[in-house]
């Protein structure tokens, strides 16, 4: 693969070639040719350079695109000495890393792995000289390809064919690379941003512009949609030459629409969400090669911590029977002194470590499941509210949003609480569902204690309200026995209790989370908020 291949592709693609091609059918094919030799006086060996520091800007771009959000902005701000914005630094991270690992099946693990390669791979690729030119003009003839389509090669993979009779590179990086265009994209991106401060490059365009051969992409469609309407307006006035005329410009302008879509919409559309990497060329090549390699030694820092978090973790969960999911009786756990030193450690620790950061949301989970059971529930739900924004599946996000539920339902706040467990069940109903939800939908939380929740729910097909006394704790023996008592007492004092209507375990199998149906008495209350709001019974009253 040549360089020359890719000058002819790249220029081509910047100089809206198959536009241009569509034009000068209409009025001259020989005058762009001209234009280009009047103002496009680059000699090869610039052009080159050109693209050779477009493409290291581009391999640097995407290398530290592959880093988290939060130390790529401490990157771009040691570079830039402003603030960056976010967006900028997690655009890689949303519109490709993600996809490409959804589309290549990674897990978490192989993931965090790929990055690492890709990123390394992509530092070493910005230091190799690809681009190399002779220091003559363009020939007439080289002048020619620049405003004829190159058909549809791609322009990332005569890049890495060029890349890689230097270099061996992953072949998942390869596909990284290739993945949306990525490498191509941005390569024209710096190389648009370098050539639009040359003179030589915008007297080119207002020439062509000037000669009808060029038109504003971004505004085709609403110019296709001005000169319909002249159309319509034309036929109805009936002004027949007007309509003939109309109606050629119209399909001309039709087809560039259409080559527009095809040939140039993914490239505007990435110029457009990257926009911020203009600022990247105000910085020189050299200082940003430099920087780099201080980018990994962090990550290297942060890989140190998460090892370090999750020994603690495991350790503290091995010797106090915790886990990840939050359960009410963990609040009875008793730290040692060691082990308080060691929870305040990890948190320490996981504040160093960027929350978009893989692996950060189940460090934060189990985290914040030990601190929970020091009866922190504020610092807790800090750190499972992050688990659940940086959750990288559902699996994770519902065990978030349940722990969340019961730290919620320990400060009782009630309408938080009932939000998460409703989440947490529509991901899983089989592990978290706290009822036979199949046939009862849950309206509210009504109250929770140190044996379990109350929720007013309905039924789906009766649409009868009821209530459900859902149970932390595993409980041994048949429904039926172990809720004798309460259907017992309805036969007893029926008048003066709530009718039980059912009873079971969400998981039969182990006897895990019972609960127990009853009617719904609106505004009833209990026994000990009678007595609350009215004080004891004399007896007399008590008999009657």
């Amino acid at each position: 693969m040549s360089t020359t291949t890719i000058l002819r592709k790249g220029l081509s693609t910047l100089l809206n070639s198959a536009i241009v091609e569509i034009l000068a059918g209409v009025t001259n094919t020989e005058k762009p040719v001209e234009l280009l030799k009047e103002n496009l006086t680059f000699t090869a060996n610039e052009m080159a350079q050109a693209f050779q520091t477009s493409y290291s800007y581009a391999c640097c771009a995407v290398s530290t695109g592959l880093e988290s959000p939060e130390n790529q902005q401490g990157f771009w701000q040691s570079l830039f000495q402003a603030n960056v914005n976010r967006e900028l630094a997690a655009r890689i991270e949303q519109d490709y890393v993600q996809a490409f690992a959804q589309q290549h099946g990674l897990s978490a693990a192989e993931l965090t792995a790929f990055q690492k390669t890709a990123a390394r791979q992509c530092q070493t690729l910005a230091k190799l000289t690809i681009f190399q030119a002779d220091n003559v003009p363009f020939s007439e003839a080289e002048l020619a390809h620049f405003v004829t389509t190159t058909g549809a090669s791609s322009l990332t993979k005569l890049v890495l064919e060029l890349v890689q009779t230097q270099q061996t590179l992953d072949e998942r990086v390869v596909a990284f690379l290739q993945f949306e265009e990525l490498l191509g994209n941005a390569l024209l991106f710096f190389l648009h941003e370098q050539l639009r401060k040359d003179k030589r490059f915008n007297d080119t365009l207002a020439a062509l512009q000037r000669e009808g051969l060029m038109v504003d992409i971004r505004e085709i469609k609403t110019i296709v949609q001005a000169t319909e309407a002249k159309l319509n307006q034309a036929v109805s006035a009936k002004q027949f030459g007007e309509v003939a005329q109309l109606g050629q410009q119209l399909e001309r302008l039709q087809q560039i629409e259409s080559v527009a879509q095809t040939h140039y919409a993914e490239f505007l559309d990435f110029s457009q969400r990257f926009a911020d990497w203009t600022q990247l060329v105000n910085v020189q090549l050299e200082q940003v090669l430099a920087a780099l390699p201080k980018l990994q030694e962090q990550l290297g820092d942060i890989k140190g911590d998460t090892q370090q978090i999750l020994a603690i973790v495991q350790q503290l969960m091995a010797g106090t029977h915790l886990s990840a999911q939050i359960k009410p009786r963990d609040e009875l756990t008793q730290h040692s002194t060691a082990n308080l030193a060691l929870i305040k450690q990890a948190q320490q620790l996981l504040k160093r470590i960027p929350s978009s950061a893989p692996g950060y949301s189940q460090m934060a989970l189990e985290l914040g499941s030990i601190v929970a059971s020091q009866g922190n529930v504020a610092q807790a739900e800090a750190l499972l509210i992050k688990a659940y924004q940086q959750a990288r599946n559902d699996e994770q996000r519902a065990l978030a949003a349940f722990n969340l539920f019961q730290v919620f339902i320990r400060q009782q706040v009630y309408d938080k609480a009932f939000s998460f467990l409703q989440e947490a069940i529509e991901l899983n109903s089989p592990r978290y569902a706290l009822h036979n939800d199949h046939t009862y939908r849950l309206q509210k939380i009504l109250g929770a204690g140190g044996m379990g929740c109350a929720f007013l729910a309905q039924h789906r097909l009766k649409k009868e309200l009821v209530v459900i006394k859902s149970f932390w704790e595993t409980l041994h023996g048949s429904a039926e026995a172990l809720f004798h008592e309460a259907f017992l007492m309805a036969e007893i004092a029926g008048d003066y209790v709530p009718q039980p209507l059912d009873c079971g375990f969400v998981d039969l199998t182990k006897q895990q989370r019972g609960y127990f149906i009853s009617e719904y008495i609106e505004d009833a209350i209990d026994g000990e908020t009678w007595l609350a709001k009215y004080g004891k019974l004399d007896v007399q009253t008590g008999i009657v």
